[in-house]
């Protein structure tokens, strides 16, 4: 008996562990040019508004707002931890920040800028 909970527990840890990372970002490129990669922890997110510095299109991303996998499918995620996988993403293309984020029952959008030197 001891053995089947052990089995049951490590089971469902595995499946929420899972279930919790298989929704990631979404991202259609809008420019031939690549760039190396940036610091997620540097990109900016503009809800209203934009950088006053010059800056490129160079993607445009989204993301569910719930998980679409695992044993959390349908389970409502934070807006920070939205925020924190549309950054990474972003910083993975090159990004330096995200402008016109917006949002709608089931998903969040934005486009992925590179500013100019």
């Amino acid at each position: 008996m001891k053995s089947y909970m052990k089995t049951l527990i490590v089971s469902f840890t595995l499946l929420f562990a899972v279930g919790c990372g298989l929704t990631t970002p979404n991202v259609m490129m809008t420019t031939s040019k690549q760039f190396p990669p940036t610091n997620p922890d540097a990109v900016k997110i503009y809800l209203t508004d934009k950088p006053t510095k010059s800056f490129e299109e160079i993607g445009r991303i989204s993301i569910n707002k719930y998980s679409t996998g695992g044993a959390m499918v349908g389970v409502s995620r934070s807006s920070n931890e939205i925020y924190k996988n549309l950054r990474e993403k972003a910083a993975s293309i090159g990004g330096d920040a995200i402008i016109n984020v917006t949002e709608d029952m089931m998903t969040t959008y934005g486009v992925v800028i590179k500013m100019s030197p």
